[in-house]
């Protein structure tokens, strides 16, 4: 308990006695929240968050952010003739895989 003095004209003025229980609640309360919070944010971030593009999606919109209509090749023209290598390094023409959608995907060794 707690009384609040001060003095007025000459004469000291006290108030009632005020406990400190209730605001030492309240903070604590107030810090159980804040802690309660952060350790929930991830939980809740992932349940709002969008679910990830498939990993086709994210090529088709990589893609799109490099395509240049005066550069690139239109879709469904001819492609040039091309000779590749497998991973067991065996050629592979382009020819060889006509009538059927291609994807050519370039990537180092290492990827996996």
């Amino acid at each position: 308990m707690w009384t609040l003095e001060w003095k007025s004209r000459g004469r000291r003025v006290t108030e009632g006695r005020h406990p400190l229980a209730p605001y030492l609640g309240l903070v604590i309360g107030l810090q159980a929240c804040l802690c309660l919070g952060m350790q929930l944010s991830p939980v809740v971030s992932a349940a709002w968050s969008p679910p990830a593009p498939s990993p086709t999606q994210q090529v088709a919109q990589w893609r799109q952010t490099r395509y240049n209509p005066g550069r690139d090749p239109k879709v469904g023209n001819t492609a040039p003739p091309l000779r590749l290598f497998t991973l067991a390094r065996q050629p592979l023409e382009l020819e060889d895989l006509r009538g059927g959608c291609v994807a050519l995907i370039f990537a180092d060794d290492e990827s996996g």
